[in-house]
């Protein structure tokens, strides 16, 4: 099981806050673009049971039922996408 990154948590915090559609889609462009060069490793390994309910709640700043893990893979799923459009959604494995 991988912890998250502190500078994963950081950008995440910044770019997924309320999941905001505009914020998510600009972390995408940076992330393609090079600028964040560590991000795509980090959070792959971050899904390797890294990433909890009450992690993303705190990161995300929304309003996740305890133990809602289906609404959580589907906003980490929308990050996947948008950092890597190209690559399959590697999935999550929950600690």
């Amino acid at each position: 099981m991988a912890a998250m990154s502190q500078r994963l948590i950081a950008q995440l915090g910044t770019s997924c806050k309320k999941m905001d559609s505009g914020t998510v889609d600009q972390l995408g462009a940076t992330v393609q673009s090079g600028q964040l060069p560590w991000f795509v490793s980090d959070f792959r390994a971050a899904l390797d049971g890294g990433i909890t309910v009450e992690g993303w709640r705190a990161i995300t700043q929304l309003d996740i039922a305890d133990g809602d893990k289906a609404q959580v893979e589907k906003h980490v799923r929308t990050v996947w996408t948008s950092i890597s459009p190209n690559e399959p959604f590697p999935g999550m494995r929950w600690s």
